[in-house]
């Protein structure tokens, strides 16, 4: 048996290249195109990755211990479930407001002031004003705040007051303002879109390098907010620059906390809250987040949701290989039916004859990924001058060869399980496939109840006409 399986070994590899040099044109083809694929499979993959660089912050981008949270409102109607109903049962809902910028026992100030993660919060206002040098943002923080995050004065002095605003000196310097001076100032009220006009007068001029807040102008903003500002309209109405609704938190955070992971927090839905009651919504009103980790997060995220459509075309190019890898196979076997059916007189086995052909698939599959590798190479390193990992070409031959795999079964199964009656009868070896090797390997055995091989009762009598006769 070992002689005979070594024979069987060298005729199926004489064989296999006798036919991939007798089909020489099929056989290009397919290494053409499998070359193409793999090409595009890298190329693309190499744009990927370096999208995903681009994108992704490589080094932070100085908040380390910083988060600064946007809010959509600074205050909310929250909804609790006060249990889980079953399907059919109504839920018992507890509403309450709340309030996001007020510190009494229990509000959310509080509970993210409390967090283990966090440092400290400030209640803080972003705003855009229409300024005499152009439309700037601006940040209404309280007492301290810059000081806290390494600000120095270089002239004048924090601001005190509603009416005073401090710049950075850069900003200063290209306006030539200097502490004294009044600025003109027009701004609109976010929530009811009213617009205020007034006074801003310098107090004083910083240097901070930081990101977020060494690069626009600094106003006051009280340092708490009791209960009355809540539930007294006079204290918001009418809207004048003084009195408009906080809108931010900037969190320090504590050595070695996560940004991203406390963002996660904030708009986390559907869990228990402290008092052990079921809410479905987010845990703040969230609008963005800003910091190292947060930023690196969000990236990932649309970095991913990006280069799904790069996926795509990766996938797309595979299929194009299973395609024609398929159809060619197809059509070889088609073509050497007669051939096939000498082998199997001669003593060709199916795995025998299962082994020319993957032989076949070996040589045309490697032709083609040396062609493609040796191409793609060209192209990404002697022209766009970068390197291709060892784990994209890993991933792009693992790729290739799942798919050559996939695309050649049906082939090989169809020739191995041919019978020598069917390949020389010129029946329909597609058809026979399809109904002696999917729909079942074995057929019943003739039972007692009068049933034949294929389920068709076998006739008693002889001498009485079968009635499935013709069929």
């Amino acid at each position: 048996m070992k002689v005979k399986d070594e024979v069987g070994l060298g005729w199926s590899s004489g064989l296999a290249l006798r036919n991939v040099a007798n089909w020489w044109p099929r056989s290009l083809l397919l290494t053409l195109l499998i070359a193409c694929a793999v090409v595009s499979y890298l190329a693309t993959a190499l744009y990927s990755e370096d999208a995903r660089r681009a994108i992704s912050p490589a080094t932070p981008i100085g908040m380390p211990d910083t988060c600064f949270v946007k809010l959509t409102t600074w205050a909310y109607i929250q909804a609790r479930y006060l249990d889980i109903p079953q399907p059919d049962e109504e839920p018992r809902v507890e509403h309450r407001y709340r309030t996001l910028i007020t510190d009494e026992p229990g509000s959310e100030l509080d509970l993210l002031r409390g967090d283990r993660r966090v440092a400290s919060v400030r209640v803080c206002r972003l705003t855009t004003l229409q300024l005499p040098w152009g439309t700037a943002d601006v940040w209404f923080v309280p007492p301290g705040t810059l000081e806290g995050f390494g600000a120095r004065y270089v002239a004048g002095r924090a601001p005190a007051g509603a009416a005073e605003i401090a710049l950075p000196a850069r900003l200063a310097t290209a306006s030539g303002l200097s502490p004294g001076d009044v600025v003109g100032y027009h701004a609109i009220d976010p929530e009811r879109s009213e617009a205020s006009s007034g006074d801003l007068r310098v107090s004083g001029v910083f240097a901070l390098n930081h990101p977020l807040l060494g690069r626009t102008a600094s106003g006051w903003l009280p340092e708490r907010y009791g209960l009355e500002y809540v539930t007294d309209l006079g204290a918001r109405y009418p809207r004048v620059l003084a009195n408009y609704p906080p809108n931010a938190y900037l969190i320090r955070l504590r050595l070695g906390a996560d940004a991203g992971q406390l963002g996660r927090w904030m708009v986390e839905r559907d869990y228990y809250d402290d008092d052990r009651y079921w809410r479905v919504d987010p845990r703040y009103p969230v609008a963005t987040i800003w910091g190292d980790s947060a930023i690196g997060d969000s990236l990932a995220q649309a970095v991913g949701a990006g280069t799904m459509g790069l996926t795509g075309i990766m996938l797309l190019s595979l299929a194009f290989v299973g395609v024609g890898v398929l159809t060619v196979f197809l059509l070889a076997f088609l073509d050497r039916r007669r051939e096939i059916a000498v082998l199997k007189t001669v003593g060709f086995r199916g795995t025998d004859i299962a082994r020319v052909f993957g032989l076949e698939v070996a040589v045309v599959g490697t032709a083609g990924l040396l062609l493609g590798l040796t191409a793609a190479y060209a192209l990404v390193t002697a022209w766009l001058g970068q390197r291709l990992s060892p784990a994209m070409v890993g991933g792009c031959v693992l790729a290739v060869l799942l798919t050559l795999a996939a695309a050649t079964l049906l082939p090989i199964a169809m020739a191995s399980a041919a019978t020598v009656t069917e390949l020389l009868g010129g029946r329909r070896v597609i058809a026979v496939f399809r109904q002696r090797v999917v729909a079942g390997a074995a057929d019943p055995p003739v039972g007692r109840g009068g049933y034949t091989r294929r389920g068709r009762p076998r006739d008693r009598d002889r001498g009485r006409e079968s009635p499935w006769r013709g069929r």
